[in-house]
């Protein structure tokens, strides 16, 4: 079976980053094959499910549903408010 993916999914591969365009799935003996356009070197490679990560991502300020480095002012009655 093929998939296209669309929109592509930007992963991480062992020649660097690219774009997965299609999934392969020869049978259930296999595993995933993915198509991959390398982003630097502009050829299409195909790897194992194994070798293929997700991209890394961009440090923001929540984690986990928590806003990091809050700070937290009393204002003249005394209650407290996010800055």
């Amino acid at each position: 079976m093929m998939l296209q993916l669309n929109p592509t999914i930007e992963v991480q591969t062992p020649k660097g980053k690219g774009y997965a365009h299609f999934l392969l799935n020869y049978s259930m003996d296999e595993n995933l094959a993915w198509v991959v356009f390398m982003e630097e070197t502009k050829e299409f490679c195909t790897f194992r499910n194994l070798e293929v990560r997700g991209p890394q991502p961009e440090v923001t300020p929540m984690e986990m549903g928590r806003i990091l480095n809050l700070k937290l002012i009393k204002n003249e009655k005394g209650d407290l408010k996010i800055h």
